[in-house]
């Protein structure tokens, strides 16, 4: 089939921007992003998170990551919505989950502090929840670990060693390792935590 005059030229047209996107992402090409942290925050609160992904994740060329990530995690602990500061807190995890991004390393000390200055459960569930994707595995490990073995009377605490534990199941590869390691030393003392083990075990 013939195509002549203008539609020719659009078709043509079409053909060469697609190819133009293909051979940039075969490229792998990251192109800058130069909002300031600030204007990038507004967005996420007004519900517009792709340039904050792109930013992030190290799919654009953003210079001043470590300032949008203080800004998050100031987010994640202020007197912001619930909304927002759960927000924060998974997209510090998702800068901590992406081998491409220049702050793949370190949101785990991020996820900590908020962890631990957070009064907040539901923050505090979201921030161990972010931290099983994160690169960083080997410290996400040792936190759970540890949270795991925790022995408290604590109301407030009383959740941690069987979250922990089931978030030890999610961590691949390693959790199982360490689940099976409590499970062998009778480390776990918390009587929910400890029947929760062996099942996720199983699966």
């Amino acid at each position: 089939m013939r195509v002549s005059g203008r539609l020719g030229s659009v078709i043509m047209l079409m053909v060469a921007g697609t190819s133009f996107i293909a051979s940039s992402r075969v490229a792998g090409q990251r192109f800058p992003l130069d909002k300031p942290p600030g204007e990038i925050m507004t967005e996420i609160r007004n519900g517009r998170d792709h340039d904050a992904y792109r930013a992030l994740t190290g799919s654009a060329q953003y210079h001043r990551i470590g300032e949008l990530l203080d800004s998050l995690e100031a987010q994640a602990l202020n007197n912001a919505p619930p909304r927002l500061r759960r927000t924060a807190v998974w997209m510090i995890s998702s800068a901590g989950s992406s081998p491409s991004s220049p702050a793949a390393h370190g949101a785990f000390a991020r996820l900590a502090r908020v962890f631990a200055r957070s009064s907040n459960i539901e923050v505090k569930r979201v921030s161990l929840t972010g931290m099983t994707r994160l690169v960083e595995r080997d410290k996400v490990l040792s936190f759970l670990d540890s949270l795991a073995r925790m022995e408290t009377n604590s109301v407030a605490d009383r959740w941690l060693p069987e979250y922990a534990v089931m978030k030890l199941g999610e961590v691949r590869p390693g959790g199982e390792a360490v689940l099976r390691r409590l499970h062998a030393e009778n480390a776990v003392k918390d009587p929910r935590a400890r029947l929760l083990a062996p099942g996720i075990l199983k699966r």
